[in-house]
């Protein structure tokens, strides 16, 4: 008895969506644009130029256009100008994706400036979260001990500093919250150098960073605010070297 051949193979046809496991990290864009079709995948590709070219504005803001502030008056007393570069994790909502990004980064801040500190501002204590998956910890103090993820929530590994005023705390950081009933902050990221100028802020959640919690390019965000935040403190870094040469040649010219 003859046997009908089987059918060809369909060539050139896409699997169906159902087909395809969610993506997530790297190729989250590249996976919604599969799953989307050609129309999303154009919105897609137009959402990730527009946030990859807001971030490409992000940088050390010169000496003469920084905000100065007094470190003793924004941290209640426990940081003073000349003491080394200094990190700021301000806000409140977003805190913990926050304090991730400079914690996730802290080892190669202190190789680049030994000296730099990180501080926690939040206008109310932290509520703990489940503690990180390393067994081991970067703080300003040294390394300390903890846990694997879900044996036990953990508080902030930096110093926290509650304002007496949140309000002219965040004002003078520029960071007030326009609808926060003037207690709460943008969360951000602030990089401060030895003179307690503000040359560097990184926004979560709003401005260039309001993506950075997107499901789909919030990995793009952070990224990035590593790169820029370890870039910023080898410039700040330089340009604290340069300013000791360049006293030491005025000395040495007298």
């Amino acid at each position: 008895m003859d046997i009908d051949p089987l059918p060809p193979l369909p060539r050139g046809r896409k699997r169906a969506a159902s087909s395809s496991p969610p993506c997530e990290g790297p190729d989250a864009f590249a996976g919604a644009e599969y799953r989307n079709g050609g129309g999303e995948a154009d919105a897609h590709a137009a959402t990730r130029a527009r946030v990859t070219s807001e971030l490409d504005t992000l940088g050390v803001i010169p000496r003469d256009e920084a905000w100065q502030l007094d470190l003793r008056q924004l941290l209640e007393g426990e940081g003073e100008n000349g003491n080394g570069l200094v990190v700021l994790c301000v806000g409140e909502l977003g805190m913990k994706v926050v304090v991730d990004v400079v914690r996730s980064t802290f080892p190669s801040l202190k190789a680049i400036s030994p000296g730099l500190q990180a501080f926690v501002i939040a206008s109310s204590q932290p509520n703990p979260w489940p503690s990180p998956r390393s067994d081991r910890m970067e703080t300003n103090g040294g390394t300390l001990p903890c846990d694997f993820p879900g044996s036990h929530l953990t508080t902030f590994p930096f110093t926290t500093i509650n304002p007496a005023n949140p309000s002219r705390t965040f004002t003078r950081l520029g960071l007030l919250h326009p609808l926060g009933g003037g207690r709460e902050a943008l969360d951000a990221i602030v990089l401060l150098d030895r003179q307690g100028r503000r040359r560097l802020v990184l926004p979560f959640g709003w401005g260039s960073g309001r993506h950075v919690r997107d499901a789909a390019g919030g990995w793009i965000v952070r990224e990035r605010f590593f790169e820029v935040l370890v870039k910023a403190v080898g410039e700040l870094e330089l340009e604290w070297m340069g300013e000791i040469e360049a006293r030491y040649r005025n000395v040495m010219a007298a």
